[in-house]
């Protein structure tokens, strides 16, 4: 029997505070996570964790959604994860659901 890896999700935003709260939310359901604050800057870290899916605030200030998605594209290529853009307010159990939904690749 193989052993399946946990869900990986990238979290990207610019309010510190609704990125780490998801992260907690996602690491109590046994996600791996990494959280980006400053949208897409530190490309080794996309490349090196591979997410399974990204968790994106279409409306940030510095980077919009469309530009990291796009970013996104040209990092990841054929493992291009599942894009969900995350807007406020935030039901968590509907997230959750939708998060969990995703098979890790």
């Amino acid at each position: 029997m193989t052993a399946t890896r946990p869900l990986r999700v990238l979290v990207v935003g610019e309010k510190h505070d609704t990125v780490v709260n998801l992260g907690i939310l996602l690491r109590s359901e046994g996600i791996e996570v990494r959280l980006a604050e400053r949208g897409m800057e530190d490309e080794t870290m996309v490349v090196e964790f591979q997410p399974d899916a990204v968790l994106l605030d279409p409306e940030m200030p510095q980077q919009k959604g469309v530009a990291v998605a796009k970013e996104l594209m040209r990092l990841c290529g054929d493992r291009l994860p599942v894009l969900l853009y995350v807007k406020k307010p935030i039901d968590p159990d509907a997230l959750l659901k939708r998060v969990l939904a995703i098979t890790p690749k």
